[in-house]
């Protein structure tokens, strides 16, 4: 991921965040497109906790932030095939 994306991607899901709203569209494309790193139209729990992993972003200790990358992907694979697709 490059640096603008890493700006966009994080703008888009702290704005949701802090304003309670969901994502636009525009930024909810830009944040698939971030982590669907093999460009294949869905993204593997590898691919997310790859993409998590490369942008910093921690949840406390090892063991806990591989339970919560866990959980949140689980969370969003709506038809818990192992992939999130749009």
């Amino acid at each position: 991921m490059n640096p603008t994306m890493d700006t966009i991607v994080m703008n888009g899901i702290f704005d949701a965040l802090v304003s309670g709203n969901e994502l636009t569209p525009a930024n909810k494309h830009a944040v698939f497109q971030a982590f669907d790193l093999d460009k294949d139209g869905k993204v593997s729990k590898k691919e997310f906790i790859d993409t998590i992993v490369g942008m910093n972003i921690a949840f406390g200790s090892a063991t806990h932030e591989i339970q919560a990358n866990d959980a949140t992907f689980k969370s969003i694979d709506a038809n818990g095939d192992g992939f999130i697709e749009l």
